[in-house]
């Protein structure tokens, strides 16, 4: 598939997040990738053992499926829309229930990323 790309096919540059590239490298260090779901084409979502979880919707249409997540319950802070600010949620407010799955509800070409540092 390759690498994102402009409508003339040259490599998109990619950046990360800060709060990605720092916070949550450090927290999941360490941890094995578990609890791996795929739909069998673009859309693929996995936990850094009990530390971490990421979902990516790469699809053309909206993905809503529940999986699970390995984290504790609780309500999460999502990094790729804003993360923590203080004590509040400055993204999306991320859902983990009692069994530690997740309602996965994404629009096409998103993502989410969340781990233990970003539970309100």
């Amino acid at each position: 598939m390759g690498p994102p790309s402009d409508a003339n096919g040259w490599t998109v540059s990619v950046t990360c997040a800060t709060s990605l590239e720092v916070g949550c490298r450090r927290v999941v260090a360490g941890t094995d990738i578990t609890h791996w779901w795929d739909n069998g084409a673009n859309a693929i979502a996995f936990s850094r053992g009990d530390k971490g979880f990421v979902a990516i919707n790469r699809e053309t249409v909206a993905l809503d499926t529940t999986v699970a997540t390995g984290l504790a319950p609780g309500t999460y802070c999502d990094l790729l829309t804003g993360g923590v600010a203080g004590a509040t949620c400055a993204g999306t407010s991320v859902v983990v229930d009692s069994t530690g799955a997740i309602r996965l509800n994404l629009n096409p070409m998103t993502a989410i990323a969340i781990h233990t540092g970003t539970r309100l």
